[in-house]
């Protein structure tokens, strides 16, 4: 295998895959493309259909579900996924305990290099405005699940009530939850639940809300009392394994403000 592995569509092909649920036409070509990942860019739209069985109007329209207008965007990104890398020149050592050291070694670089690029100021800005309030709403999908979870295990610590709510969650219940909070925050890096739920949001302005993303769009922002964007991100926003990390560690950071903001006062 070469750096094809390491690139952005492998990582987006894998991922699609992943969350197949029945061997459509899509599952098809996805499992097509990642087999031929090492022939890219130099890919035909037809060999690929042919290969799925199916026609290259489906290949196309794939390429459009997996975020590329076209099958050249997409059989051309082939450009490493992210800059920060775990195991990078690894093959040197031979010994398991020192590729243990080595690997935490990486792990706390990545995590280093994170924590250096967040918006300190502004996760502490947040701190102050939820130290006067009591409770929070935090709105995921599945994929963000561990770090709802990590959100409310903080910050209950804290003394906050704090509802893990999904974002699928019909309407009128989602509203009558929006009603009864201080403060709530909604992971959606794609911005594409916003715009599905303007409406919603745009009924409680007056309601502290703050949206994790990769799509700080003036409508999105519009919507929101802070909007905490992941853009300095985006060379590893195509993989879960380094978005998760992001937001964990997001999540972490503003909790450190609120204990550090709380101790101050009182000491």
């Amino acid at each position: 295998m070469t750096q094809r592995v390491n690139s952005r569509v492998y990582v987006k092909l894998t991922e699609y895959l992943f969350r197949c649920l029945k061997a459509d036409v899509n599952y098809s070509i996805a499992k097509v493309l990642i087999e031929r990942i090492e022939e890219f860019p130099d890919i035909y739209i037809e060999e690929i259909a042919f290969h799925a069985r199916t026609t290259p109007a489906s290949v196309t329209k794939f390429c459009k579900r997996l975020g590329y207008p076209s099958f050249k965007d997409m059989r051309t990104d082939i450009g490493e996924y992210s800059k920060i890398h775990l195991l990078d020149d690894f093959q040197s050592l031979t010994n398991p305990d020192e590729l243990i050291e080595y690997f935490l070694e990486k792990d706390r670089e990545v995590e280093e290099f994170i924590l250096e690029h967040l918006d300190k100021t502004q996760c502490e800005r947040i701190a102050q405005t939820l130290s006067t309030q009591k409770k929070i709403a935090v709105l995921g999908s599945t994929y963000s699940a561990s770090n709802v979870n990590l959100f409310r295990e903080l910050f209950s610590q804290e003394n906050f009530i704090v509802y893990e709510i999904h974002r699928r969650t019909e309407k009128e219940l989602l509203r009558q939850i929006l009603h009864e909070v201080d403060a709530v925050f909604v992971i959606s890096l794609t911005g594409e639940w916003v715009k599905e739920n303007l409406d919603l949001l745009l009924e409680n302005k007056s309601l502290s809300s703050y949206i994790l993303t990769y799509q700080p769009k003036q409508e999105i922002s519009e919507c929101f009392t802070e909007v905490i964007s992941f853009q300095a991100f985006d060379f590893s926003m195509s993989s879960s394994f380094y978005s998760q990390k992001i937001i964990r560690l997001w999540v972490v950071l503003l909790n450190i403000y609120m204990v550090t903001s709380k101790n101050s006062h009182l000491s």
